[in-house]
């Protein structure tokens, strides 16, 4: 059958129209990928200039430099982010861990929370507890407590090194008996012993390469901040902000006299 005229006259603007709606609904979702992933690189980059300040400020540049190098590599043979890793880090150095002993404590902690399905939750958690342990000098029945609601039989270990039973142990620590350096290598090589190895076959598996991916992604653009582009976008943030603040000075008159209207 024939078009009518009236039919014509309907197709062809939507056929004159079809390219751009394709182009605009191919388009529009990568732009919005793009612009996303700018975010996150730029999110990235910024959070990795945080940790080196941090880190340089806690260890001093060239050993920061190296602290970060050594995670670097850590993370790659782990299922876990570099950004946790270096959060965790962070933490120990500031609970007073030396910088040599922060990898090996990262190490024995992961492969318990690889082993019990923690994850990052569970390093946080554990990081915690024994850097508060570290922190006040001895071993207290609130760490304790702490890491064995995250499924590690930290008395059990504890009683090992000390030679008694759960009880024993239970009752040496409420006597403030323990130091910190006796319960924190108890539960270090009580971890090893029983779950040792446990993230470097966690890595093997899918969730851990698509981890280790994204690690090797965000070390490359964690290198970003060191580039002269984005000491440019900094200086040039930086310079907006006596602009900005004039401004919304001289706009306070107005709004609170709108406000109060």
């Amino acid at each position: 059958n024939a078009y009518r005229k009236d039919d014509i006259c309907l197709v062809y603007p939507l056929t004159r129209a079809l390219p751009v709606l394709l182009t605009a609904a191919v388009t529009l979702p990568l732009g919005a990928a793009g612009a996303k992933a700018m975010q996150w690189a730029l999110t990235t980059a910024r959070a990795a200039e945080q940790a080196d300040i941090a880190l340089s400020t806690m260890l001093g540049p060239e050993r920061a430099k190296q602290m970060i190098a050594d995670l670097t590599e850590f993370a790659k043979k782990t299922p876990f982010e570099m950004s946790g890793l270096t959060d965790a880090t962070q933490k120990l150095l500031a609970y007073g861990f030396a910088a040599d002993d922060v990898i090996p404590t990262l190490r024995a902690i992961g492969d318990a929370t690889a082993a019990l399905g923690s994850g990052q939750e569970g390093i946080d958690a554990c990081t915690r507890a024994i850097g508060q342990m570290q922190a006040k000098s001895k071993v207290m029945s609130e760490e304790m407590l702490q890491l064995t609601e995250q499924g590690i039989p930290a008395w059990e270990y504890l009683a090992e090194a000390l030679g008694t039973d759960v009880a024993g142990a239970q009752e040496m620590v409420t006597k403030g008996s323990v130091d910190a350096a006796t319960g924190i290598a108890a539960l270090k090589a009580g971890m090893e012993g029983d779950f040792g190895g446990l993230m470097a076959e966690q890595s093997k598996t899918l969730s851990g390469a698509l981890s280790n991916l994204g690690d090797a992604a965000e070390a490359t653009i964690k290198e970003i901040y060191k580039t002269d582009a984005y000491k440019e976008l900094a200086s040039a943030v930086a310079d907006l902000a006596g602009p900005v603040g004039d401004l919304v000075g001289n706009l306070m008159p107005a709004l609170e006299g709108a406000l109060s209207a």
